[in-house]
């Protein structure tokens, strides 16, 4: 579970480093911070809670993300040569 919880927070923007499964201080700091930003009850622990929010703002930002999707290239434009003068 806490690996799980490492990835969301990453995707969310709260990273807390690679995701390796340890409860460490970088991951609960990252919990400190996602909860006080999501107006969740604070502290360092997992919860459903804390797994129902990262799990909500994952799905929102990823439709976000498909919704503005990747920009087009810019549409080549001919460009005319013209000699240089001396």
């Amino acid at each position: 579970m806490i690996i799980r919880v490492q990835y969301l927070l990453e995707q969310v923007g709260y990273g807390s480093g690679n995701p390796d499964g340890v409860m460490g201080r970088r991951t609960k700091q990252s919990i400190v911070s996602f909860r006080r930003g999501a107006g969740l009850p604070p502290g360092e622990e997992i919860d459903d809670r804390l797994i129902d929010a990262l799990e909500q703002m994952n799905q929102q930002q990823a439709a976000l993300r498909r919704t503005e999707g990747v920009p087009a290239a810019a549409p080549r434009v001919p460009v005319e040569r013209v000699p240089l003068s001396n």
